[in-house]
């Protein structure tokens, strides 16, 4: 299967968590999607009073690595069990 094929089944099976993940991880999982597919962020920070951007732009920002990378990062982070999504660095 090839990398791009395997990504898109994870990223697949994220959406079929049976437990919320916390806040935290689902940030994680939101930049490392976001720098897989778009890349480094190319945006401007939102304002300081859009809280919820700002932290989900925070997330994607500091994935700036590289969209390979980032793929290959999120296949290992993948649970062998599936019953949670934990993002490890």
């Amino acid at each position: 299967m090839s990398l791009q094929a395997e990504f898109e089944r994870v990223a697949d099976d994220v959406k079929k968590v049976k437990s919320r993940p916390s806040d935290q991880e689902l940030l994680d999982m939101y930049g490392l999607y976001k720098q897989a597919i778009f890349g480094d962020i190319n945006i401007d920070k939102p304002g300081m009073l859009d809280m919820k951007g700002k932290a989900k732009w925070e997330a994607w920002d500091y994935r700036k690595v590289g969209a390979r990378r980032v793929r290959s990062v999120c296949l290992r982070a993948r649970p062998a069990t599936r019953a949670q999504v934990r993002i490890e660095d």
